[in-house]
């Protein structure tokens, strides 16, 4: 496995420590306000779902059980995204990473 590093991308800031929020997933904050979650890649749901519980987003009813549309909603609700890589050299990471900031910080 390569390095684990968590870079904040509108910082380009390495963030060191757990943050003290709770979720389901691995988190971490960056001083701008960019939080990031990661989990194995076979649970990236469990992202999504934290950032929707930690930004208030109101999720469509046609968005339930869809990653891809759940994530428009929370851009739609004034969030950045942004992915990221934990495992630097790994052609097959086991880890997801996405940074997301409100919009206006």
């Amino acid at each position: 496995m390569g390095t684990v590093l968590w870079v904040c991308p509108w910082c380009e800031v390495e963030v060191i420590g757990q943050s003290e929020r709770s979720t389901l997933c691995e988190c971490r904050e960056c001083s701008c306000g960019a939080i990031g979650l990661s989990a194995p890649v076979e649970d990236s749901d469990e992202i999504v779902d934290d950032a929707i519980g930690q930004f208030g987003v109101e999720r469509q009813e046609s968005s339930r059980g869809f990653n891809d549309l759940l994530l428009a909603d929370i851009v739609r609700s004034g969030v950045d995204v942004q992915g990221g890589r934990l495992d630097r050299g790994d052609p097959f990471p086991r880890y997801r990473l996405i940074w997301f900031r409100k919009r206006g910080v």
